[in-house]
């Protein structure tokens, strides 16, 4: 079965996008096959694995066409990787979702399709919990939250739970907290130490044990179009992101 995680935060700038290319990267690394669909407007796991934004089908046609997944897919952006870029009208995706389908929209049916060709599909969502996000979490069994080590963090990450729960009391009862992952750590903040402290406290084993620190190699990869693996495979947060990877898959 194909393992299908939704990575989202209504909080930007938490390493969502980064985890998503990084997570990806290191599952086909590790022998899956993996996609990527880019659901952010702005298109940032789609640049950051080296794809061109103008492209003739994008994830917003997949929404509502979802015969045309196989054409949307780009092949190989990284090893054992293949991705839908983010491309279309998305932002009147979005308006469409909200408006005529209550986030739903036909999704699950484009991910049936694929069901038999990858191990998993990762969905890069946008930094909100609005209908293309929620689009996403009904369609998918899962969804990884990554979160900053700092306080305000703390109120993003109870909102996405929020959010996930009212919808696996409702639509989607399939869907769980596949995992939550610090992001950014700082070793030498010690606020840091105390929200990860209170987080393992409250969510136990939901939280990963891996820890993505500050690292310079992890915010410079994407301009290259490349993972943290392919750019720098000996950087700290390669390696843990590799632990990541290791997790995800004792998960399943």
């Amino acid at each position: 079965m194909t393992r299908i995680i939704a990575i989202a935060s209504q909080k930007g700038g938490v390493g969502k996008t980064t985890t998503a290319i990084n997570l990806s990267a290191g599952l086909g690394f590790a022998g899956r096959r993996c996609l990527v669909m880019d659901l952010d407007p702005q298109a940032n796991a789609t640049t950051g694995l080296g794809v061109e934004q103008r492209v003739s089908v994008g994830a917003a046609d997949v929404l509502f066409r979802p015969d045309r997944v196989g054409e949307a897919i780009v092949r190989n952006v990284a090893e054992g990787v293949d991705m839908i870029p983010s491309g279309g009208p998305m932002r009147a995706a979005e308006a469409r979702l909200a408006q005529a389908h209550g986030g739903r929209g036909p999704l699950p049916n484009a991910f049936a399709r694929l069901d038999t060709q990858y191990d998993f599909i990762l969905v890069d969502c946008p930094p909100s919990l609005g209908s293309l996000t929620t689009s996403a979490l009904l369609a998918c069994g899962s969804v990884l939250i990554p979160m900053q080590c700092e306080f305000f963090a703390l109120e993003g990450l109870a909102q996405a739970v929020a959010a996930v729960e009212s919808l696996r009391r409702g639509r989607n009862p399939e869907l769980r907290v596949e995992g939550i992952l610090f992001t950014m750590f700082d070793t030498g903040a010690s606020i840091g130490y105390e929200v990860i402290e209170d987080v393992q406290k409250h969510f136990g084993d939901v939280v990963y044990r891996s820890i993505i620190p500050r690292d310079a190699a992890v915010t410079e990869a994407p301009s290259h179009g490349l993972s943290i693996f392919d750019y720098d495979l000996r950087s700290r947060a390669a390696w843990a992101y590799l632990q990541l990877v290791k997790e995800v898959l004792e998960g399943g």
